[in-house]
């Protein structure tokens, strides 16, 4: 089976697809043959896009560390994730990989979050420390200058 798949696999280069994204998507197509019987029966440049989009994601994953992620690199493959529903493609296999992704860095922005936090306790807690001083300072004067009209 994988042959004939590899075999039709071929005439991706009829799709004129980028030469970046053929090894991943002959890998994906390999171990998953819906990928490509999904989109027979489309138009050309319909399959074209179609193999577009899933190499762009499956290069995605394949390059980039979740350590490494940021909130834009999340947001742009969010994007493309969601671009692949025009194609119909079945992605339940890329599931974990997808919520990984999306789940990445979660931990560290509440971590961040918190440490805001602490810090804005830090300070408020000075600035109530500092209020303090200044009420002792002007109790304490007021105590001498009510002891002078006695």
């Amino acid at each position: 089976m994988i042959i004939v798949v590899t075999r039709s696999f071929r005439h991706i280069e009829w799709l004129k697809i980028r030469k970046v994204f053929i090894p991943v998507l002959e890998d994906a197509i390999s171990q998953q043959p819906h990928m490509w019987s999904s989109q027979e029966g489309r138009t050309l440049e319909c399959r074209r896009w179609a193999y577009l989009d899933l190499g762009r994601v499956l290069r995605f994953l394949r390059n980039v560390k979740i350590k490494d992620l940021t909130m834009e690199k999340k947001a742009e493959f969010n994007k493309l994730w969601g671009e692949m529903d025009f194609f119909n493609f079945d992605l339940t296999w890329l599931a974990i990989k997808h919520n990984q992704v999306m789940n990445a860095g979660v931990g560290e922005e509440i971590l961040k979050t918190v440490e805001e936090q602490k810090d804005k306790i830090l300070s408020l807690e000075r600035h109530i420390n500092e209020m303090k001083l200044q009420l002792m300072e002007a109790e304490h004067k007021l105590g001498d200058s009510t002891c002078k009209f006695r």
